[in-house]
This record gives C-alpha cells, sequence and structure tokens, in this order.
C-alpha cells in the first residue's frame, strides 16, 4: 500500500504545471515607455502640416504694401489671418493638453520606479 501512495505522490507532482519564470516588473515599464514614445511620435507628425500651411509661411507685408490694397482684399487678408489665428490656438491647446497628459503619466511611471527600486 505505501508503493501505490509513493505513486500517487508522484503523479501528483508530474500534474502540476511547471513554476513560471516570473517576469521582471521593469518589462511592464519598457514597454510603457515605448507605447509613450510611439504616441508622442505619432502625435507629432502634424507639425510638419503646419509649416506648409500658407499663411504660416505669408511673407511680411510693409505698410506700404498694405496701403496698395482694396478694401476687399484687406477684408480677406484679415479673414484668413483671423481663421488661422483660431486654427493655431486650437492647435496649441490641444498640444497643451497632451503635454499635460504626458507629464502626467511620467509622474506616475517616475513614482513606481521609485516604489520598484524601493523595494
Amino acid at each position: 500500500m505505501s508503493l501505490k501512495k509513493e505513486q500517487e505522490e508522484t503523479v501528483q507532482v508530474q500534474l502540476l504545471p511547471p513554476a513560471k519564470p516570473e517576469k521582471p516588473k521593469s518589462r511592464g515599464f519598457r514597454n510603457t515607455l515605448r507605447n509613450l514614445r510611439d504616441r508622442l511620435r505619432s502625435d507629432h507628425k502634424p507639425l510638419t502640416q503646419a509649416s506648409n500651411d500658407p499663411v504660416v509661411q505669408r511673407k511680411h507685408l510693409e505698410h506700404s504694401d498694405l496701403q496698395k490694397f482694396s478694401v476687399p482684399d484687406l477684408k480677406s487678408l484679415s479673414t484668413s489671418l483671423s481663421s488661422a489665428i483660431q486654427d493655431l490656438s486650437s492647435e496649441l491647446v490641444g498640444r497643451l493638453q497632451v503635454r499635460d497628459q504626458l507629464r502626467t503619466e511620467q509622474d506616475a511611471m517616475l513614482l513606481e520606479v521609485q516604489d520598484l527600486t524601493s523595494l
């Protein structure tokens, strides 16, 4: 009967799954940093779009140049500049929100690193 008991114990030991090696916690942190970096790169791609905008590339007009424009041309210029200002302001607000969010995530990651290093 003791032989049968040993066989049962052996079977039980063999049925246990092999112990999984514990993943280092830094791997998750590295993946988070990679994701954050990729997100930053994708967020900054529209920067080149703004530099191709004709309003951004508009040359400086002197007072004498403006005096030669007709009233409808000046109104059109004023409207296009106001529109460009509004678009750029909206883009700035969006980028500032992304920056604030990234800083918050960075602070959280730094706290996590401090916790990991204190262990």
